[in-house]
């Protein structure tokens, strides 16, 4: 069983290689964005909204937090929090700074200054990260899974090429022709 949920499992981060190598051109095209933004709205002006979101834009993931004072008249009823998700355009995906850090890694903080209303941090990452990252994981674990089911035919004395059981001929197999010692 532990070994059917591992071999599943492995297609995750399959999944994720293909689906950072297709993000990363769309980034160039479109920037975009997700997240959720919740609203504390009050009795008394401002209303204040906090963001956390991931975007990407300009060969770069963009994650972060920011919150927001927005001026305005006081909100009837009693104070509340009014939670909403956005997808499209974003703070984080306008934001997007050219290529500032190391290998394209950056880390943007800004506080409410005079006349700012606006607090918030910012990460971000080239895609050719992700990519390689989840291409390493990818590629480790189809090479392992492939040892490890050679090894398997080897102690169960089958052809490690194709399976074929080498009982009757344990020099060459009889399937493909592969000779078991010269098989790596």
């Amino acid at each position: 069983m532990k070994r059917h949920l591992h071999n599943r499992l492995a297609w995750i981060p399959a999944l994720l290689f293909a689906a950072c190598v297709a993000l990363w051109p769309l980034s160039y095209m479109t920037p975009s964005g997700a997240g959720r933004r919740v609203w504390n709205v009050g009795a008394a002006p401002p209303v204040v909204a906090t963001e956390v979101g991931v975007a990407s834009a300009r060969g770069r993931v963009a994650l972060g937090t920011v919150t927001r004072q927005y001026p305005g008249t006081p909100a009837p009823g009693p104070p509340r929090r009014v939670v909403d998700w956005f997808w499209g355009g974003s703070w984080v995906a306008d934001d997007v700074r050219p290529w500032s850090g190391p290998l394209g890694f950056d880390f943007g903080f800004s506080r409410s200054g005079p006349g700012s209303a606006r607090d918030g941090w910012t990460l971000y990452v080239p895609w050719w990260f992700p990519c390689a990252l989840t291409g390493a994981i990818t590629a480790y674990l189809i090479f392992r899974n492939v040892h490890r089911r050679r090894e398997a035919r080897r102690r169960l004395n089958l052809c490690p090429r194709c399976g074929y059981d080498l009982r009757a001929t344990p020099q060459r197999c009889p399937e493909c022709g592969a000779t078991p010692a010269l098989v790596v």
